[in-house]
């Protein structure tokens, strides 16, 4: 009768060492898998930025303000005009403008407004309007560090709008914006529009997973503990076979 027992506990023993070396190669093969295929992963953002120009020298007439330039170079962005100066105002047409200063472009004429990063970014948003009077055509350009367009969108405020409407736009995956144009342009195709809430998405740094040497490395360790474990098994049937297991 003992021996019966003894053969049972063997065979059930091994039973569940097989099954645990075969779910521990499968656990350790998953791995290596996502692994291989992940490489680096990137998140969406690594941080937003908003400014709202609020803490400027506002002026209360056109020409008057304090000059809008390179007063967030801290933050990775500097502003200009094509054909001029861009100035603070203390001034505000309406939702969704916020706070009491907003941005315009000193001269009148056919002009864009731009912003030039030095960090890494893939989303802009802006606030773009006016006093309404007449239709504008609001754009929003994203380009590269070589000057390819990445991305535009467009919109249209209508004559009857005073405030503005807000503009975004994200970089194709993998690219950086080294650069966004934006304006609005009106019947005569002058840039009349201001801009607020200025956003900026700085792109997020890659985070990483095992490198596929690691992978392989871990296949290799599940593959020596099965044979050790294989080696165990048969051990074990020889020595119940012989009448002597331990087990």
């Amino acid at each position: 009768m003992l021996p019966d027992m003894i053969l049972c506990c063997a065979h059930t023993f091994r039973n569940n060492l097989s099954n645990l070396a075969g779910k521990t190669v499968k656990l350790l093969m998953a791995g290596a898998t996502v692994s291989l295929s992940l490489g680096m992963v990137n998140t969406a953002h690594a941080a937003t930025i908003t400014l709202k120009f609020d803490e400027l020298g506002g002026g209360n007439e056109p020409g008057k303000g304090e000059i809008l330039n390179t007063q967030y170079s801290n933050l990775g962005v500097e502003f200009s005009n094509s054909v001029g100066s861009l100035r603070v105002q203390n001034t505000n047409p309406g939702s969704p403008f916020s706070g009491t200063n907003s941005i315009w472009a000193e001269d009148l004429s056919q002009n864009y407004n731009q912003a030039t990063f030095s960090v890494a970014v893939d989303f802009v948003s802006l606030t773009i309007g006016d006093w309404g009077a007449d239709r504008d055509d609001l754009l929003l350009e994203l380009y590269d560090a070589s000057n390819n367009l990445l991305t535009h969108t467009s919109v249209v405020l209508p004559a009857s709008v005073y405030g503005g409407l807000t503009l975004s736009a994200s970089a194709p995956s993998g690219n950086n914006v080294a650069y966004a144009r934006f304006y609005g342009s009106d019947f005569n195709g002058n840039n009349t529009v201001g801009f607020d809430n200025f956003t900026f998405g700085t792109a997020a740094e890659p985070t990483s997973v095992p490198e596929p040497t690691s992978g392989l490395a871990l296949v290799g360790f599940g593959a020596g503990a099965t044979t050790s474990l294989l080696k165990r098994q048969r051990q074990q049937k020889k020595t119940t076979i012989n009448g002597k297991s331990d087990v």
